[in-house]
C-alpha cells in the first residue's frame, strides 16, 4: 500500500481502516473515472510483437463527452495497428499511442479521408471524403504538413503528427514530440496543442474507446514466445514513485505480514497499467484486500500480480494471453489502501521475490524510491 501519510498517521488510519473500506472503494471507483484521462504510462508497448488488425475484429466505441458511437471496420482498425507499430518502431511511451488514436478517432474515426476541395487526394487509396479546407488523412493534416502523396500515407502522416527529431516535419508544424511537457498534461490538451481544433474538449472523450482499441489489437498481437518470461521482454508495468519497499516495514498489515511487493503511484488514480511480461493471465477479479486483482503467468515458474486496481477497469481475464506492455486496468484506491497506487508483486515458485533487484536485472527498473517517513 502506499505510503501518502506520515507513519503515525498511517497507523492511525490503519486501525480503523475496517470501517471504511467500504467508503474507500466507492471513492476510489469516483476518482479513477475522474483521473483515468490524465496519464499513461510510458516504456514501448508491445516491444516485440506484430499487430494483426483482422484478428482483432470490429468495434463499437464511444465518445464518453458527446455520446457519439462509432463502428470501427477493419481498414480503421488497420490504421490504429499501423499507429501503435510506428510508436513501437520510435520507441515511444504508450501514452503517445493513445494520444494518437484520440487524435484520430476525433479528426477522421480512424479513417484515411481524401478531400473534395483537394481533387489529387481523391487519386489515392481512402475510406471517405471531407471538405473541411485542405484537410485529409486520419490526422486531418492540412498542406502546409507535406506534400498530398506524403499526407495520403498512414505512415509519413503517424509519423509527422509524432513529429520530433525524427519526424518528417522537423519541428514546424510542431508534432507531439516537439510540444514541451506533452508526457505530464492530460492526453486531449496534448492532442490540442499538435492540431490546434476549434472544439478542444472533444479529444478526451475518445479516452476509453483508445483503450477499447488498444486491448483489442494486443489480443491479436503475435508476440516471440508468448508466456515465457525468457523470450520476452519486459516493461515497467506503471509510472510513479516507489512509495512502499518489499520486505518488513513499519506499516501495519492484514495479519501482520510483510510487504510482499513494492508500490508504485503518482498521487492520482486511473492511470493504465500494463503487463510487465508477455504472459497468460490467471486470475482477475475482486479480492477482499487486495481489491481488484490481475496475476499473470509468464512461465518458468514466475508470476506477477497486480493490486488495488479501479473498480471496472479490469481489461483482461482468465486465460487470455497478454503482450508485454499490454493494457490489462488502471491504478486505483480498492481494498485495503490508503491512496490510489498499484501493489506490483513477483514470485518464483509461488514465492515473493523483491521486485525491485528483478525488474532492474531484466532492464525495466521501477520508479524512484521516494519514502515518506517521520
Amino acid at each position: 500500500m502506499g505510503l501518502l501519510f506520515s507513519r503515525t498517521g498511517r497507523r492511525t488510519l490503519m486501525a480503523v481502516a475496517g470501517l471504511v473500506i467500504a467508503m474507500l472503494v466507492g471513492l476510489g471507483m469516483m476518482v479513477s473515472s475522474i483521473a483515468a484521462m490524465a496519464s499513461v504510462p510510458g516504456g514501448s508497448w508491445g516491444s516485440g510483437c506484430t499487430y494483426d488488425a483482422g484478428k482483432a475484429g470490429e468495434l463499437i466505441i464511444t465518445n464518453t463527452a458527446t455520446g457519439d458511437e462509432v463502428q470501427l471496420g477493419a481498414g480503421q482498425m488497420q490504421n490504429a495497428a499501423t499507429i501503435l507499430k510506428i510508436a513501437q518502431e520510435l520507441g515511444l511511451p504508450m501514452r503517445a499511442s493513445q494520444i494518437a488514436l484520440m487524435t484520430g478517432l476525433q479528426e477522421s474515426k480512424l479513417k484515411m479521408l481524401a478531400n473534395t476541395n483537394v481533387p489529387e487526394s481523391l487519386t489515392f487509396p481512402h475510406e471517405g471524403t471531407g471538405h473541411d479546407h485542405d484537410s485529409v488523412n486520419v490526422f486531418q493534416q492540412r498542406g502546409h504538413w507535406g506534400s498530398v502523396a506524403e499526407l495520403m500515407d498512414i505512415d509519413y502522416a503517424t509519423r509527422a503528427f509524432f513529429g520530433g527529431p525524427q519526424g518528417p516535419n522537423h519541428g514546424s508544424p510542431r508534432g507531439l514530440l516537439d510540444v514541451d511537457d506533452w508526457q505530464s498534461m492530460p492526453l486531449g490538451a496534448a492532442a490540442q496543442a499538435v492540431q490546434v481544433s476549434a472544439f478542444p474538449d472533444l479529444y478526451d472523450g475518445w479516452f476509453a474507446g483508445s483503450q477499447q482499441i488498444i486491448q483489442a489489437i494486443s489480443e491479436a498481437a503475435v508476440c516471440e514466445g508468448p508466456g515465457a518470461a525468457s523470450s520476452g521482454s519486459w516493461v515497467t508495468p506503471a509510472v510513479g514513485n516507489i512509495t512502499d519497499t518489499f520486505g518488513i516495514t513499519t506499516i501495519d498489515r492484514p495479519g501482520g505480514e510483510a510487504h510482499k511487493g513494492t508500490d508504485i503511484a503518482d498521487g492520482t488514480c486511473g492511470q493504465v497499467i500494463t503487463s510487465a511480461a508477455a504472459g497468460t493471465v490467471i486470475y482477475a477479479k475482486e479480492h477482499l484486500y487486495r481489491g481488484f486483482t490481475v496475476w499473470i503467468d509468464h512461465g518458468e515458474s514466475v508470476t506477477t500480480g497486480y493490486f488495488h486496481m479501479a473498480a471496472g477497469s479490469l481489461l483482461v481475464k482468465p486465460g487470455d494471453v497478454v503482450p508485454a506492455g499490454a493494457p490489462i486496468g488502471a491504478i486505483g484506491n480498492t481494498g485495503f489502501s490508503l491512496g490510489c497506487h498499484l501493489h506490483f508483486q513477483v514470485e518464483i515458485g509461488g514465492q515473493p521475490v523483491d521486485p525491485e533487484p528483478f525488474m532492474d536485472e531484466r532492464g525495466a527498473t521501477l520508479g524512484v524510491p521516494v519514502l515518506n517517513g517521520d
